[in-house]
């Protein structure tokens, strides 16, 4: 019975054929096919697989402290975007104002051209 359970996901279905393409992409390689085939979107099935065992995240009790990290870091999202953007327009009002300062010394040919 818990066999059939077992099939009822789609997620069980995910894996076989992850799986088979695991298989057929060692059988490819070993018969010098492998430049004749890509196998790059079998191996994004195996990204969602890994992606798919993430869950274990949250039902581990054992990462608490990491669980509770995470939710924090999802509860401040906003302010972490606009904090992000408050410092990118300092950043760039800072490269301005040096840029400004440096202009006349860059320019000046009496100075050394090694130090400009």
């Amino acid at each position: 019975l818990s066999g059939w359970r077992f099939w009822r996901s789609w997620f069980s279905y995910l894996d076989l054929v992850v799986g088979i393409s695991c298989v057929l992409e060692l059988i490819f390689i070993m018969f010098e096919g492998f430049d004749k085939f890509d196998f790059v979107m079998l191996r994004m099935l195996r990204l969602i697989k890994i992606v798919k065992s993430m869950r274990m995240f949250n039902l581990t009790s054992i990462l608490g402290h990491l669980h509770l990290l995470i939710k924090c870091l999802e509860a401040c999202v906003g302010m972490l975007f606009w904090s992000f953007l408050l410092m990118t327009f300092v950043q760039c009002v800072a490269g301005i104002v040096v840029s400004e300062l440096c202009y006349s010394f860059l320019r000046d040919s009496n100075n050394d051209p090694a130090a400009r």
